[in-house]
């Protein structure tokens, strides 16, 4: 007697296929229906909500840049200019979950978890799983909290209006996520006036040149009041980072303390119901963890006998006008200014990257959206003089 491969009557197969495609289609009829979104709620009582969307973009740009899925730095190239490169990915591609619950009469508790796809091989048909966030809140009441995980960085209040992710990045946006543990009052002044104040121990990158990467101190103070538009609030907040980190010295003699640190200030204003502005403008030295001071952290050179850390200042500002609800508008600048000596490139010691960008989003549906970039970067060189690139983005979301 012959057996059924894996002990199963084909039989068997057909109805559990038939099952399975029925219950699929089940699913997804009521997904359809529901307006609420995919929940779960786990044994243990806490409720898991599904987020995410999926991202293709297309970059162009007419000169090579440091990261050929964005628009980074300008790479000199031994030809010159006029040297295009393209880059399709859809590594930007997110998933989330956001958790909450269960309850005590100490705390009240939630968590995110979210991953994209832009591990180190983004530029490949296979990307990596990266980590955007991974962190949990526990509120105990009267405005206190904690967090514990990783999470934005205190300097990174608000989030450029551009499409390239890495348009301002080096170019003006100081910033960007790394574990924390994190402490929060916020203080509410009435329903719709809140002061924020933050303080967080936070892990910096590891670097090649950092023998010892210390937690770094951040803290934030932010206010956000009603402005003259109805439903809309002005937000201003500073910020700033302390640290000492162990650096190697660049001629192998060992290694040296360096202090790194800074401070910056945001602006979310809106002007009218369709038009609002934001910016953030920032100084600081050793700041390359932060993407900031052109992302190194300390220079190749002996000043007086010992290292030092890159130094400088940067900012960005944006405009943005949504005149309808499928059609927004954004436009925006940014600069990364170095004073000091940096390390980046090597001896062609970059001192200066400036962006312009303009774009413009379509939602064919609440959950599609079709956008186009153009932008402009310029990056400049002690050595080797200025060079720029034009580029632009095309890309496609679909929100879920």
């Amino acid at each position: 007697m012959a057996f059924p491969e894996n002990g199963i009557r084909p039989e068997h197969k057909r109805k559990a296929l038939q099952g399975t495609l029925l219950g699929l289609g089940t699913l997804v009829v009521a997904g359809a229906l529901a307006a609420d979104p995919l929940a779960v709620t786990t044994n243990s009582g806490v409720s898991a909500t599904l987020y995410g969307r999926v991202e293709l973009d297309s970059v162009w740009n007419d000169n090579p840049t440091a990261f050929p899925t964005g628009s980074l730095v300008v790479v000199p190239q031994p030809g010159g200019n006029n040297q295009p490169e393209s880059q399709i990915s859809s590594g930007i591609t997110r998933l989330g979950l956001n958790l909450s619950g269960p309850e005590s009469d100490i705390a009240k508790v939630t968590g995110k978890i979210e991953a994209d796809f832009w591990g180190s091989n983004q530029e490949t048909p296979a990307p990596l799983l990266r980590l955007r966030y991974g962190n949990l809140t526990a509120a105990f009441g009267g405005g206190f909290s904690v967090l514990a995980g990783q999470a934005d960085d205190l300097v990174n209040g608000l989030t450029p209006p551009d499409l390239d992710p890495l348009v301002l990045w080096t170019s003006g946006h100081l910033g960007f996520r790394r574990p924390q543990i994190r402490l929060v009052e916020d203080l509410a002044f009435s329903d719709t006036t809140k002061l924020s104040i933050a303080v967080a121990a936070a892990q910096p990158a590891a670097s090649p040149n950092v023998a010892d990467p210390n937690p770094d101190l951040q803290a934030r103070v932010a206010l956000s009041a009603p402005s003259w538009v109805d439903g809309k609030s002005i937000t201003f907040g500073v910020a700033g980072i302390y640290g000492d980190q162990r650096y190697y010295k660049a001629d192998d003699s060992g290694y040296q303390d360096l202090a790194i640190g800074g401070g910056e200030a945001d602006l979310l204003l809106p002007v009218v119901a369709q038009l609002g502005l934001s910016g953030q403008i920032w100084a600081g030295q050793g700041l390359g963890a932060y993407y900031g001071n052109d992302s190194t952290g300390v220079s190749t050179f002996l000043h007086n006998g010992s290292e030092a850390a890159t130094g400088g200042w940067g900012g960005w500002t944006a405009v943005s006008f949504q005149p309808s609800k499928i059609w927004v508008f954004n436009a925006g600048v940014g600069e990364d200014a170095v004073t000091t000596a940096s390390a980046y490139l090597a001896a062609k010691t970059e001192v200066n990257n400036g962006t312009g960008f303009v774009n413009a989003s379509i939602f064919v549906t609440p959950q599609t959206k079709f956008g186009l970039e153009v932008h402009r970067l310029l990056t400049s060189f002690t050595t080797l003089g200025q060079y720029g690139t034009n580029g632009a983005q095309l890309s496609a979301y679909y929100y879920f």
